[in-house]
């Protein structure tokens, strides 16, 4: 998963549910092999599938207690040598994510830990996660967030429609599942025209990522099965606006390599399935408008994809409108972004239109502390800003609302306006006597009763307050 802008990256929480429950320390044993392992995966390719051999710089790290190892010395961090790694403890003011991330200047690879048991997935992840920090050498320089109408019910049938074709493709002598496949695809782009670019460059950021992991940590057997669970996984991600590119880009990519004909250039920043598909297999764009979509979509288990997608339909307007009223209507926290580091589950994004994208696990640390949610963040579609749900515990430096806790940085404090709470960092004009007002605000959420007590509380603390101002 590559770094979204300069600061932000993407945890990979859901997508990786096959993984055992998180451990408390690593296993260097383990870790160990994982590394021989990708070494030995790295010199059998030898650079022969981009071009280049994959990035060797890689740490594990495991998010419960900030601990890695690496397969290299690590001087940054204190790494101590630690038979074939090297162990230390990551900065605890920095996120993890699997990710490609820059140590003093050097392009590293971090995977967080504990990796799948088995070796074949795990090795998937590294070489997915490895290919990031090759993706410059090959031109891709781009960022996408999300595409927020792969959640429409028709695009959500249409993509999964093409994924069952392809597959059928990929493991036939037949090219008429080609013909169908493209066929699905172009019905997508003709009814979703405002957001063909984006799904190519998704499909370019993540699914030629996808593509290196999948070619080169499986054997055939293993990556016939692991591409048919890629396929009936989607029936039950509850979002598919980033998720398609880790199904499409396998499938047209060995799809790509079938045709026995180059399609890697040594730039893929133009990688365009649809049209490389078209070319590699002779078939002529305008054979596609003479399909018919009620002769073709049978055979590829459109009815049964059709009632899943509309119950999924009613199931994801509910929520909507249920985020709607208590991250937007209700008297939300607004978090102001500055220099952002933010990580979620690409699995679980929720488009909010037109106020921007629900992520259901959010980790977000900025200015003001840290921010943890579990049960949704809004982030703006300009990424300038954050809403959760109303604070419901203040105490000190943590601040609680329905499924998030916020961690604030010292000298900064949560304000209750009428409309919306935000958060400020302190200065000398917070606390001037013409602020006082403001100040009691905080008080009053702090110390929420209705005996008169806090009333008695706060008549003493603002003569003391004044006093000192006066004095000052």
């Amino acid at each position: 998963m590559k770094p979204i802008t300069l600061t932000i990256s993407i945890l990979l929480l859901v997508s990786i549910t096959m993984l055992p429950a998180q451990q408390k320390t690593i296993d260097h044993d383990r870790a160990a092999k994982y590394f021989k392992q990708f070494d030995q995966l790295r010199e059998s390719d030898n650079g022969a599938l981009w071009g280049h051999k994959l990035p060797h710089k890689m740490l594990f790290v495991n998010p419960k207690n900030y601990e890695f190892v690496a397969n290299e010395p690590l001087q940054a961090y204190e790494a101590k040598e630690d038979g074939k790694i090297f162990r230390g403890q990551y900065p605890q003011n920095k996120a993890i994510a699997n990710t490609s991330v820059l140590i003093d200047s050097t392009p590293w690879t971090m995977v967080m830990w504990p990796l799948s048991e088995k070796s074949d997935e795990a090795l998937e992840l590294m070489a997915h996660e490895s290919f990031h920090n090759l993706q410059n050498l090959l031109g891709i320089k781009i960022s996408v967030m999300a595409i927020p109408h792969m959640d429409q019910k028709d695009a959500r049938t249409l993509f999964r429609l093409e994924m069952n074709a392809l597959y059928e493709a990929l493991y036939s002598n037949n090219n008429e599942p080609v013909k169908h496949a493209l066929y699905f695809r172009k019905m997508r782009f003709d009814q979703y025209p405002e957001t063909k670019k984006e799904e190519i460059l998704l499909e370019t950021q993540e699914g030629l990522a996808q593509y290196t992991g999948f070619k080169l940590g499986y054997n055939a057997q293993r990556l016939k099965m692991r591409l048919q669970e890629n396929i009936r996984n989607m029936s039950k991600k509850s979002s598919l606006s980033r998720a398609t590119a880790y199904t499409s880009g396998p499938l047209y990519g060995l799809l790509l390599d079938a045709s026995g004909k180059p399609w890697k250039n040594g730039t893929m920043q133009n990688f365009n399935a649809f049209e490389l598909t078209l070319q590699h297999f002779d078939i002529d764009p305008k054979s596609l408008s003479k399909l018919q979509y009620n002769e073709i979509k049978q055979h590829y288990n459109f009815d049964k994809i059709e009632s899943e997608e509309k119950l999924r339909w009613k199931k994801r307007q509910k929520k909507i409108e249920q985020y709607t009223h208590k991250l937007l209507e209700d008297k939300p926290l607004i978090i102001e972004l500055i220099d952002k580091q933010i990580g979620f589950n690409p699995n679980s994004i929720i488009p909010v239109e037109p106020h921007g994208n629900v992520y259901e696990y959010f980790v977000l640390r900025d200015w003001f502390g840290v921010l943890t949610a579990k049960k949704g963040a809004l982030m703006t579609n300009d990424w300038n800003r954050v809403y959760v749900s109303k604070p419901t515990k203040i105490k000190q430096d943590t601040i609680e609302g329905d499924g998030w806790v916020i961690k604030l940085k010292k000298g900064h404090y949560i304000f209750n306006d009428k409309e919306k709470f935000y958060i400020k960092k302190a200065t000398t004009k917070d606390y001037s006597a013409n602020n006082l007002n403001e100040l009691k605000e905080i008080f009053s959420v702090i110390f929420d009763d209705s005996t008169g007590l806090s009333e008695i509380i706060w008549a003493t603390l603002s003569f003391f307050v004044l006093i000192s101002l006066t004095i000052n």
